[in-house]
């Protein structure tokens, strides 16, 4: 399903790639949320529902017929996805279940990604460039913390914020006010930061050699600034700040493309493609209690420098008309280097830390190298009937080299390790390896019947055990429409011991109906996962133990296109896709495994929120305070929802206006699941929040706040987090003939592009689409909203020239 076609619309800004699949990744099966409003934050890409446990990580990318693989950790991910320049991009296809992914090896459960790289044309060399400008706002609506004031109170405590209704019920503090301020302190130091990228390609060629080459330059200001007061109180101090210190956000980049094809012969094409990308990123260090004022913290200085190096040779042989051989070798090398420094005498300055200053940097060379030749022969060939067989090789490679260095104690204006008087130093190597073999047989009864069977054997060396993994697929052609019915095997890298499976029986009709004016697409699927689950150490010694789960995706999928308006001077088409999901866990060869307040249990959907459930309150003195000895909770915890969205839906439109004009919008829905209010709940626990503090508030919400407050999770902070969100708003203005010729161009044209400009939700958190890191073996960790920036309103402005 191809979801991004040759030449990249005029309205693409592309500044990530998740800004591209968020948006035009409306293909059934594939769920992008985009990047969090940090800088070097990533989109988050999945398919259908958790199928695992350890190991839910996104799908399988394949670029140029190259996996990409960056063997940053055991597992041998993540893809750095992010890495890859929209503007290069061809096409891209999303597959989002076994039935349709068994050939493409261990990876393929979670669905896979094939992205196609840009080629040349025969012909005079056409130039594009384009400038961009845009900014990301900082986000300003954070929740709020409470305090309760006595004016003429003996104790600071009370007189500054600490008169809670706890204490007012003790007799300690009589409140005269309520102060409410910002659950994030150092929201002043937010700006507005400001972002470019500006870029060039050209493709052309001769009859037997076509070109491909461009070139990018970005960069994006950090939301991090120092403000008046905190370079005021530095200066006071004799530390006047840095431009680091001042700020201390950057992220600045650079693509560099090459794609070269030439077809010496009739029958033999040989394409050359590579790649170079570069990313230095500027972190600041977040105000906390360890750091305190932001003007501390900013004194830290952290770098994440990146190179990569992404190449990939193609050859395609047809000897005969009835044979083709194709085959690819590739390679990913990507350097990574981090460093932190804190000098001497700067950071925090609450008694007890020593300001000795340390350094900290690390460097890790991360090598991937991939082979996969294949060979398609059709036997037979008449008017009614086609029958093709098809093998293939594949071989990956990958190591990791890493190496960490940590030292403290700097002298005066020291900045380097190798003046640290105190360090320690670790190394650590990986490596792994696989390979793969595929044969699948494809028929074809008068255009009519399809009927593809493949199976797929891998062998991962000593890491486990051999996997073999078959798929069937038929399809039937009645005129417009088309009715598949598939089943398939795919698997995951092996964790530990063993690989994990998932089988995935599915259906669906697509077709066009008005005359070709709608397309609509329904899918049916039914993925049964076998993984591991591995259990808590036992007390003492011993390797955890790895017993078998097995969880269950079922859904539905629903797509339709649509050209409304189709005029000479105006044109209208719509994008609607839905999709539901029902997610669960079959069953365990051992107990629940519980994680914080997170759950597997039979019965119940993977990764489900579990928590103390308040059975009961009563205000006996009439106070209007709950005391702790008038909440009664539950001892055991309850099933409290799914982090998971369950439903969803997206709607996109596309107006052209005498096809100079053209404007756009795209709203997503998502609900069905909750989210864990953990700002909110930390606000509770240290007596901060409304209901801890205002009299005012009902006693059912005070409940909650008591059973925080003695370090109880509740479902009262577990909300429901439905959302519509408005992901992206935009125009395009094609520039009249004599403009663009007044810039000796063939055509210009200008943009404008806001993302992620509304949300309408009743949850009363920072964001109902929480943020989240991919985690060393995937994602295992426990989900919820922990005060972080969301993805950030942002306007993009692009101009484009065609020469």
């Amino acid at each position: 399903m191809a979801i991004a076609e040759a030449e990249p619309p005029p309205v693409q800004t592309g500044a990530r790639l998740s800004d591209l699949l968020t948006v035009r990744g409306l293909s059934n099966g594939l769920r992008t949320a985009p990047a969090g409003g940090a800088l070097g934050s990533a989109g988050r890409f999945r398919m259908r529902g958790p199928q695992t446990i350890v190991d839910e990580r996104m799908p399988l990318v394949i670029l140029d017929g190259m996996r990409l693989d960056a063997a940053s950790d055991l597992l041998g991910g993540p893809a750095r996805l992010e890495d890859l320049n929209p503007e290069e991009i061809e096409s891209i296809e999303a597959y989002p279940g076994p039935a349709a992914t068994a050939q493409y090896g261990p990876g393929a459960a979670n669905g896979v990604i094939i992205i196609r790289t840009r080629e040349g044309h025969e012909g005079p060399p056409r130039w594009e460039s384009y400038a961009e400008a845009g900014t990301r706002r900082p986000y300003r609506s954070w929740p709020s913390v409470y305090g309760g004031v006595d004016v003429d109170n003996t104790d600071s405590v009370y007189r500054t914020g600490g008169c809670t209704l706890q204490v007012v019920a003790a007799g300690a503090c009589v409140q005269d006010l309520i102060l409410r301020l910002s659950a994030y302190p150092f929201s002043d130091q937010l700006r507005t930061a400001l972002r470019r990228q500006y870029g060039l390609s050209v493709t052309g060629g001769l009859p037997r050699v076509y070109y491909f080459v461009s070139g990018e330059v970005d960069g994006d200001g950090g939301l991090f600034a120092l403000s008046s007061d905190e370079i005021a109180r530095l200066n006071a101090l004799g530390q006047p700040p840095r431009t680091w210190t001042r700020y201390p956000e950057r992220d600045g980049g650079a693509h560099l493309r090459a794609n070269l094809r030439v077809r010496p012969s009739h029958g033999l094409a040989v394409t050359l493609r590579g790649a170079r990308i570069t990313d230095d990123l500027r972190l600041a260090t977040p105000p906390s209690f360890l750091f305190g004022l932001p003007g501390n913290a900013f004194q830290q200085e952290n770098t994440h420098a990146v190179t990569r190096w992404l190449g990939v040779a193609e050859a395609e042989w047809r000897p005969v008309e009835a044979l083709t051989v194709r085959g690819a070798i590739g390679g990913d090398a990507v350097r990574v280097s981090d460093k932190s420094l804190l000098r001497r005498d700067e950071g925090p300055t609450f008694p007890g830390f020593i300001r000795a200053g340390y350094v900290s940097d690390g460097r890790t060379e991360i090598d991937t190298r991939t082979i996969d030749i294949s060979a398609e022969y059709e036997f037979l060939r008449s008017r009614d009937v086609s029958l093709r067989t098809r093998a293939g090789y594949q071989h990956i490679r990958f190591e990791r080299d890493s190496l960490e260095r940590f030292g403290a104690g700097l002298d005066s204006g020291e900045t380097t390790f190798d003046s640290a008087s105190v360090y320690t130093v670790y190394q650590e190597k990986r490596w792994g390896g696989e390979r793969g073999l595929y044969v699948q047989q494809r028929l074809d009864y008068k255009g009519v019947w399809d009927l593809t069977a493949t199976l797929r054997h891998d062998d991962f060396g000593n890491v486990a055990d051999a996997a073999i993994h078959p798929s069937i697929a038929v399809s039937w052609f009645p005129g417009a429409l088309r009715i598949r019915a598939g089943y398939g095997s795919a698997g995951r890298r092996p964790f530990l011991f063993g690989p994990e499976r998932t089988r995935e029986l599915t259906g669906s009709v697509d077709g066009t109906l008005l005359n070709g004016h709608l397309t609509f697409g329904v899918t049916l699927y039914d993925m049964r996962s076998t993984v591991v689950a591995p259990f808590p150490l036992s007390p003492g010694i011993g390797a955890p133990q790895l017993p078998e789960a097995r969880i269950s995706n079922r859904g539905v999928e629903i797509s339709l296109e649509g050209q409304l308006l189709n005029q000479a001077d105006a044109a209208l088409a719509l994008t609607f896709v839905a999709w539901g999901n029902r997610n669960r866990v079959v069953s365990m060869d051992g107990p629940p495994l519980i994680q914080v307040n997170s759950r597997h249990q039979p019965g119940y959907p993977a990764g489900g929120y579990w928590a103390r459930p308040v059975l009961g309150y009563v205000d006996l003195n009439g106070d209007g305070i709950l005391a702790p000895s008038e909440v009664l909770l539950g001892s055991e915890q309850v099933w409290a929802g799914t982090p998971y969205p369950t439903q969803g839906a997206a709607l996109a439109g596309d107006l052209s206006l005498r096809r100079a004009v053209r404007l756009g919008a795209t709203f997503e829905y998502a609900a069905g699941h909750r989210l864990f209010n953990r700002t909110e709940w930390n606000t509770c626990a240290f007596s901060l929040c409304r209901a801890a503090v205002d009299p005012a508030t009902p006693l059912g919400r005070q409940a909650y706040a008591v059973a925080a407050a003695g370090g109880a999770i509740t479902p009262g902070f577990i909300e429901d987090a439905d959302f519509l969100k408005l992901r992206e708003v935009w125009v395009s203005v094609a520039a009249p003939r004599a403009i663009a010729a007044a810039l000796r161009a063939r055509a210009a044209t200008i943009a404008l592009v806001g993302r992620n400009l509304l949300t309408w939700t009743g949850y009363s958190g920072v964001d109902p689409e929480p943020v989240i890191a991919e985690a060393p073996v995937g994602q295992i960790e426990f989900i919820a909203d922990r005060l972080v920036l969301p993805a950030l309103p942002e306007w993009s402005l692009r101009v484009r020239l065609a020469y």
